[in-house]
């Protein structure tokens, strides 16, 4: 309806000019990709790898789009299932978030060695595409680490940049992403890293300054939380894993809700 208050007697009528139907049909491309099924399942399942263990996975549970990966690595005396749960609520259950268990210590896990950190992060991403298929976008997965799992990641993404272009290192790192790491890193396809923390001082045990010469880089007090990953952590991640992911089409829906 009009505002304007003038009458409807004195407004003019136009008679639409008839338009010809279209002789092509848009494509799919064009439409934009088709919507997929809603996944099912539960949030926390499990993902066979190529070596006979296992995974956790987080899924995002009713996505209709394809959804990236993420690989999140848990520290010393964790656990994966923690780790799913954790970087879940950081980023509100938007991707896949796979999380590979180290070796059995007690009830919990730890990484024996570098060597074994790096099987079973590249084994995740292969098992999270067989398992999910087309609910998974393509492109590389980022990796998110806290404590141990931070001070170990700097060496696999240096080796698996191509598959770990992005990273985000929590509560450890600090001298792992010194030195050369940075022109490693972006040798062979690194470009950003996120550098979190939340203990006293930590953010002043980051030397960042060849990482950044050669990477997009950030290191971000998180607040005085201590060596934990608890709701006020997460909080503050959620917030830095915007700058982290701004310019990733991936991420659009998750950024522009």
């Amino acid at each position: 309806c009009s505002s304007s208050g003038a009458s409807t007697a004195s407004r003019s009528v136009q008679t639409a000019t008839p338009v010809a139907a279209p002789t092509t049909i848009p494509t799919a491309t064009a439409l934009g990709p088709p919507a997929l099924a809603p996944l099912g399942g539960v949030w926390l399942e499990s993902v066979a790898l190529d070596d006979g263990s296992d995974a956790f996975v987080s899924i995002p549970v009713g996505a209709t789009t394809a959804r990236p990966i993420v690989v999140a690595i848990h520290g010393a005396v964790d656990r994966p299932d923690w780790a799913c749960s954790e970087w879940r609520g950081a980023t509100d259950g938007y991707a896949f978030i796979v999380c590979p268990r180290g070796s059995a210590y007690g009830q919990a896990f730890v990484w024996t060695s570098i060597a074994e950190l790096e099987r079973q992060a590249v084994a995740s991403v292969a098992a999270v595409r067989a398992k999910f298929g087309a609910h998974v976008a393509a492109g590389p997965a980022i990796f998110a680490s806290f404590s141990q799992g931070s001070e170990l990641g700097p060496y696999v993404v240096a080796r698996h940049a191509d598959l770990f272009p992005v990273i985000a290192l929590d509560e450890g790192g600090y001298a792992t992403t010194a030195g050369t790491f940075g022109a490693t890193f972006a040798h062979a396809g690194g470009k950003r890293a996120l550098l979190t923390c939340s203990t006293a001082g930590c953010e002043h045990r980051f030397d960042p300054t060849s990482l950044a010469a050669h990477v997009d880089t950030r290191v971000s007090k998180l607040g005085a939380f201590g060596h934990t990953m608890d709701a006020r952590a997460l909080a503050a991640l959620h917030e830095e894993w915007k700058w982290l992911v701004r310019d990733d089409p991936r991420w659009s829906a998750w950024l522009n809700p």
